[in-house]
């Protein structure tokens, strides 16, 4: 997991060349003014424009992903999202190939990525996270999140 300033995106370039690109499109592209919907880039990255309900913890789930790499960049102020080990939680719904993804409603120690417009968290496949978490009660945000191959 990485969690950043968006003024740091390009140092993480180099990981892999698909990463490089996604990289590029969260630094360069005006997100605010798409329309909610999946923009495919290639055939290994594409990207979902948001606009959804952030909510009390206990209303979130965590989920992990085994093919991609997920990028999330909220552009406003209102979401915070909890990551912590994979490992920690134990109650893990059957893996679901089709939508690469497990998820557990259960309650764990985490750590609290706030996303303000102004960072960016990276997620590995394998990593525990928790998106759409409020910061201070429900709002509407929008956000993106870019998805990166990395397994078939």
């Amino acid at each position: 997991m990485i969690y950043d300033a968006m003024n740091h995106v390009d140092q993480y370039k180099g990981i892999s060349p698909q990463l490089d690109v996604a990289l590029e499109i969260l630094k360069t592209t005006d997100f605010a003014a798409l329309e909610p919907g999946s923009y495919p880039v290639n055939d290994q990255v594409y990207y979902n424009v948001m606009e959804l309900e952030v909510r009390p913890l206990e209303n979130t789930k965590w989920e992990y992903h085994r093919r991609y790499i997920d990028i999330q960049h909220a552009l406003v102020d209102g979401e915070q999202i909890a990551a912590c080990p994979t490992e920690d939680l134990k109650e893990w719904t059957p893996f679901s190939e089709k939508d690469d993804c497990s998820v557990s409603s259960e309650i764990a120690p985490c750590v609290a990525l706030p996303t303000n417009g102004d960072n960016f968290a990276i997620f590995f496949p394998g990593d525990a996270h928790r998106p759409c978490w409020a910061v201070n009660g429900p709002k509407k945000v929008k956000k993106v999140v870019i998805k990166v191959l990395v397994a078939d």
